[in-house]
C-alpha cells in the first residue's frame, strides 16, 4: 500500500510538472536581444535616417535585433496622430529633447542618438542574458481578439528579485506623411509623398510598465496569456490585422530590458484571399463643377498577383456602384493606386464615401474603408486666408491666384532666405469679388516642393469659418495648381482717406471693406495742433470721439478727409501750457494742462458749469450755440470761445 501510494505521488508530481513546463521557451543559456526603442515624429526631418539605421541593425541580427518606432514629442505631429498614451512617460525617463532619439535595452541612464545604435547594438547582443522569452499569438479576423502568450525562462539569477514583462502591439506599412522621407530613406516613400511607416507602436497589452514576473532566480519558469480586442482604429488610424507584430521583453524595472522577442503570429478565419483598401484621398478636378474623383491606395497582400479587382461604392447611403479595374497587374505584396470614376457631389455638404473592395481575380475579397469627403467651396460672407509656409529656401518660393477672368487677384515671394532650417508661415487675405473658378498657382524654382525635407512646410487656404478646404503638405515638385470655387460674393466698398497739413489720418490712402461691416479712423496732429475740420464725402461732420471717426454699416463708397489748425489756449503761464478740445464740441470738452477752475458763461453771462481740475467735462445738456470757457491757472486767468 506505502509503494502504491508512493508511485501515485510520484505520477503526480511528474505530471504536474509536465503540465506546467515551458513549451515555446529555451531552457538554454543565450545571449540577449535588442529592443531598440526608437522617439520618432511626421515632422521630423532626420528622423527617416534613424528609421534607416534600425532597419539596418534589424537586418544584420534577425530573429535578435527589433524595433519599436514611438511617435512622441513636438514632432509627432496631429494629422494624423500617430501617438500613444504610454509614449510621454517612457521619453519622460530621459528627458528627450532632439529627435530620432533612442535607446538600446532601454539603457539606465541617457539616450543615444542614430550614430550610436549599430554599436550598442553590437555589445548588447554579446552579452549573456539571465532570462530567455518567448511568445505565441493568434487573431481571430472574425472577431479581431488578438490572444498572446508569453513564456519566461530564467538561465541565470537577475539583478532585482522582481522583473517586468512586457507586450507591445506594434504595425507595418502605414502609409501617411513623413518630413524627411525622399532626402533620407527614399525606399519608404510611395505615390510621391507617402512614407511606409514601419514599427510603429500602437498600444500596450501590459499597461504603461508592464506586469510583475514575482522570481528571478536561476531555474525560474514563468508564463502568462494576455488577451486584447483590437479597435478598427487608434487615433483614427486604421489598425490593419495582418500587419500587426507582437514584442514582448522583460525588463528590471521601468529601465534595463533583459532580452526580448518577437511573437510568432497566427490567423483564425483569415479568408482565403485577402486584399485592402490602405487609403482613400480627395482630388479635386479641375473646372470647379462639383465633380469628384477618389483615389484608392490598394495593398495586395496575396502571395500572388492581381489582375482585375471589383469595387463597390456607395455616396451618403445611396445606391450602390460597381467599378472593375483591370489595368494592369498588382504583383504579391505591393502596392498600386486605383482612380474611382468621376462623380457629383453636392457643394458645402458632407458626403460619406464608402468603398468595399469586393472581388480580387473574380473571387470574394474582404475589404472596407469609409471617409467624409468635401467639396472646395466655400461661402464668401467673410474674407478667405491664403498661407503658405515655406521652408529655409524661400527665395526659391512664388505664388499667384488668378481670379476667374484670369487676372492676378494676389500674389507674392520670392523671400530672403532664413539662416535656420526652419519654417516660416506667411497669411494673405483672399478677397474674392466675383464668382467662379479661382486658380492658385505655386511655383519652386529649385523644384523640390516647399519642405524638402527642413520641416512641415505647406499650403493651405481657409474659408471663412477657418476651415481648411485646401491643403497640400510636403513636397510638389517645381509648381503646385490648386483650383477653389466661389458661387457666393459679398460686396465690397473703399473709403479714401486724406489729411491736410501738419497731421495725419490712419489708415490712409483707399481701403476696401464689406458691406455692413465697420472701419475706424484716428487723427494724429502734430505737436501743438489740433483737428479743424473732418470731411465725409465733402460734408462736415461732428466728432463723437477726440480725433477718431467710425463708419459703421459700410453701404457705399466713401471719402474722408480731416484739415488741422494750431491749438489756442495759455502758453507758458508760469510753464504750463492749457487748450482745449475739441471745437466744435459735442458731449464732452477736454482739457489739456493743469488748471485750478474752469467756468462756463452763456453769451448773456449765465454761469452754466463750473469744475475743478477735471480733464474732461460733460456739456452734453447744453443747447447748441456759442459758450466762453473761463479757466484760471496759477493765478491767472484766460476765456476761450467755444461752439456747440
Amino acid at each position: 500500500m506505502i509503494l502504491k501510494k508512493m508511485f501515485l505521488f510520484l505520477f503526480i508530481a511528474c505530471f504536474t510538472t509536465a503540465l506546467f513546463a515551458q513549451t515555446i521557451v529555451s531552457t538554454i543559456s543565450a545571449n540577449k536581444n535588442v529592443i531598440l526603442e526608437e522617439y520618432t515624429g511626421t515632422n521630423c526631418p532626420y528622423c527617416p535616417d534613424g528609421h534607416k539605421v534600425a532597419a539596418q541593425i534589424m537586418a544584420n541580427n534577425p530573429g535578435r535585433a527589433y524595433a519599436i518606432n514611438i511617435h512622441q514629442g513636438g514632432y509627432s505631429g496631429s494629422n494624423p496622430d500617430y501617438k500613444t498614451q504610454w509614449g510621454n512617460a517612457l521619453a519622460q525617463q530621459y528627458s528627450i529633447n532632439s529627435y530620432p532619439n533612442g535607446t538600446v535595452n532601454r539603457g539606465a541612464s541617457a539616450t543615444s542618438d542614430r550614430g550610436q545604435w549599430t554599436t550598442q547594438s553590437n555589445a548588447r547582443l554579446a552579452e549573456v542574458s539571465p532570462v530567455n522569452v518567448a511568445a505565441a499569438a493568434t487573431i481571430d479576423w472574425n472577431t479581431r481578439v488578438l490572444t498572446v502568450m508569453v513564456e519566461v525562462y530564467y538561465t541565470g539569477n537577475a539583478t532585482n528579485q522582481t522583473n517586468k514583462l512586457n507586450v507591445a502591439l506594434l504595425q507595418n506599412n502605414v502609409l501617411g506623411p513623413q518630413v524627411g522621407g525622399s532626402s533620407y530613406y527614399p525606399a519608404m516613400v510611395h505615390y510621391g509623398n507617402l512614407y511606409q511607416h514601419m514599427h510603429m507602436f500602437r498600444h500596450l497589452l501590459t499597461e504603461q510598465w508592464g506586469v510583475d514576473i514575482p522570481a528571478t532566480t536561476q531555474g525560474t519558469f514563468y508564463t502568462k496569456t494576455f488577451t486584447y480586442e483590437i479597435p478598427e482604429h487608434l487615433r483614427n488610424v486604421p489598425l490593419c490585422l495582418e500587419d500587426l507584430e507582437i514584442l514582448a521583453f522583460v525588463c528590471e524595472g521601468n529601465k534595463t530590458i533583459l532580452s526580448g522577442c518577437k511573437a510568432a503570429l497566427t490567423f483564425e478565419n483569415r479568408p482565403a484571399v485577402v486584399g485592402r483598401i490602405e487609403q482613400i484621398e480627395d482630388k479635386f478636378i479641375a473646372g470647379c463643377d462639383g465633380s469628384f474623383s477618389a483615389i484608392c491606395i490598394i495593398r495586395n497582400s496575396n502571395d500572388f498577383a492581381v489582375n482585375s479587382i471589383e469595387i463597390t461604392y456607395t455616396i451618403a447611403g445611396g445606391a450602390t456602384n460597381v467599378y472593375t479595374w483591370s489595368r494592369r497587374t498588382i504583383a504579391a505584396q505591393t502596392w498600386d493606386t486605383i482612380h474611382l470614376p468621376t462623380f457629383m457631389i453636392e457643394p458645402n455638404v458632407n458626403r460619406n464615401l464608402l468603398v468595399t473592395l469586393s472581388k480580387i481575380n473574380g473571387e470574394n475579397a474582404n475589404s472596407s474603408l469609409s471617409k467624409t469627403i468635401k467639396k472646395d467651396i466655400t461661402q464668401g460672407d467673410k474674407a478667405m486666408k491664403f498661407i503658405l509656409a515655406t521652408d529655409r529656401y524661400a527665395s526659391e518660393t512664388t505664388f499667384k491666384i488668378f481670379n476667374p477672368d484670369e487676372t492676378i487677384l494676389l500674389q507674392g515671394g520670392p523671400w530672403s532666405n532664413s539662416s535656420t532650417n526652419t519654417i516660416t508661415v506667411r497669411e494673405f487675405d483672399f478677397n474674392p469679388k466675383m464668382e467662379g473658378c479661382y486658380k492658385v498657382e505655386v511655383y519652386d524654382s529649385h523644384g523640390d516642393g516647399i519642405n524638402a525635407g527642413f520641416g512641415a512646410g505647406y499650403v493651405r487656404i481657409l474659408n471663412n469659418a477657418g476651415n481648411s478646404i485646401y491643403n497640400n503638405n510636403g513636397k510638389f515638385g517645381s509648381k503646385l495648381t490648386a483650383m477653389v470655387s466661389v458661387d457666393t460674393v459679398v460686396t465690397w466698398h473703399k473709403i479714401t482717406a486724406s489729411n491736410g497739413q501738419n497731421g495725419t489720418i490712419n489708415p490712409t490712402g483707399v481701403k476696401e471693406y464689406m458691406v455692413g461691416g465697420s472701419a475706424k479712423y484716428r487723427f494724429l496732429p502734430n505737436a501743438n495742433y489740433e483737428v479743424d475740420e473732418v470731411l465725409i464725402n465733402n460734408e462736415p461732420v461732428e466728432l463723437e470721439q477726440p480725433n477718431e471717426y467710425t463708419f459703421s454699416n459700410i453701404d457705399k463708397d466713401y471719402t474722408i478727409r480731416v484739415t488741422f489748425k494750431s491749438k489756442v489756449g495759455i502758453k507758458d503761464v508760469n510753464g504750463v501750457h492749457i487748450s482745449i478740445t475739441p471745437t466744435p464740441v459735442n458731449d464732452k470738452l477736454y482739457v489739456t494742462g493743469m488748471y485750478d477752475k474752469l467756468e462756463i458763461f452763456s453769451t448773456s453771462g449765465q454761469l452754466l458749469t463750473t469744475a475743478f481740475s477735471e480733464p474732461s467735462i460733460d456739456v452734453s445738456r447744453l443747447a447748441r450755440g456759442v459758450y466762453f470757457v473761463k479757466i484760471q491757472s496759477n493765478g491767472q486767468v484766460t476765456t476761450f470761445k467755444v461752439v456747440k
